[in-house]
């Protein structure tokens, strides 16, 4: 998924099938400006374990991050569908 900031003039990407991660870039040039991966941490592409309900939440991406949208108020929320969650940013 792509989720576009027109105030801040950002391209944000939800970069999750083949990696684990968010990525934003310059909306005008297209220059790479920051990603990261879950709980806003350097991302670890690495395959994740499966989800378990009964343990503690992984504080990686899981595979696919597929949908990204950013709210009136600023706020990114990003699907994290095999994760069974929803990250606020």
């Amino acid at each position: 998924g792509i989720a576009i900031d027109k105030d801040a003039n950002e391209i944000y990407v939800a970069d999750g099938y083949g990696n684990r991660r968010v990525i934003v870039f310059d909306a005008t040039t297209l220059a790479y400006k920051r990603h990261w991966g879950g709980y806003g941490k350097r991302p670890d592409d690495d395959k994740q374990p499966p989800y378990d309900p009964a343990a503690a939440p992984q504080h990686q991406f899981g595979n696919p991050v597929h949908c990204i949208k950013i709210a009136d108020d600023g706020l990114v929320y990003v699907c994290d569908r095999s994760q069974d969650r929803i990250q606020v940013f």
